[in-house]
């Protein structure tokens, strides 16, 4: 039970700075005097990574295992913040979000593998998953 408890606290604080950052960088962008529809383009281009990542971030997760790749998967968007500490351009700001969401597109995946292995019925344990 104690490395669910450490499963979820993960999953509930990844959860929370990703809250986060949907409210900083649309500002962030706001603030460099970017328009509405640059801003969109910075939440609406990722997902497409994120979609893509997410299909082949299974394969990675069954060959590296699910701690590793959630590591990997921690450390993308640490990138993205480091790069959005300095952006000062659409480039940038591209480059954070790009990060950030390879960290999304690979995290889910990891996280249920997690998930599936901990003792328990394994419904009760994505449902614990998914709640965080």
């Amino acid at each position: 039970m104690r490395t669910g408890l450490k499963l979820f606290g993960s999953v509930f604080l990844w959860n929370f700075g990703l809250g986060v950052s949907h409210i900083v960088v649309p500002l962030y962008a706001s603030h460099l005097g970017f328009s509405l529809v640059t801003i969109g383009s910075l939440f609406a281009l990722p997902v497409v990574l994120q979609f893509v990542l997410g299909l082949l971030s299974g394969a990675t997760t069954d060959r590296w295992g699910g701690r590793l790749t959630l590591v990997l998967a921690c450390a993308a968007p640490l990138a993205g913040a480091l790069i959005f500490s300095v952006a000062d351009s659409l480039v940038m700001m591209l480059a954070g979000q790009m990060a950030i969401s390879i960290g999304r597109g690979v995290f889910w995946p990891a996280s249920q593998s997690i998930a599936a292995g901990l003792e328990g019925e394994r419904s009760v344990q994505m449902g614990r998953l998914n709640a965080s």
